[in-house]
């Protein structure tokens, strides 16, 4: 069985209380740790700040909302943070 978790979005938990849950995640033997795009928070930009933190877990985003962006542009930030994490990118897509 695999187990991942899910961070919340921000304002509710601060940047640092994200980060440290996904190293705690990471350092636990999880499988996966989940962001999502809401109230103005870039998915990528956070899958991006966790790789730097992180060294074996998959990171994913749940929702990438396509209608905020075209096509390419997700795209090429999804090929950069995968490379990033050697890997270890997945991606989901909703409107």
């Amino acid at each position: 069985m695999q187990i991942g978790v899910g961070l919340t979005y921000w304002p509710w938990t601060g940047l640092d209380e994200q980060v440290d849950l996904a190293r705690v995640a990471d350092d636990l033997g999880f499988s996966s740790v989940w962001v999502a795009e809401t109230w103005g928070h870039d998915a990528v930009g956070m899958l991006g700040y966790i790789a730097a933190a992180t060294t074996r877990i998959t990171l994913g985003a749940a929702v990438v909302q396509m209608p905020a962006r075209q096509p390419a542009a997700v795209g090429m930030a999804a090929a950069t943070i995968n490379e990033l994490l050697r890997g270890r990118m997945r991606l989901g897509f909703g409107l």
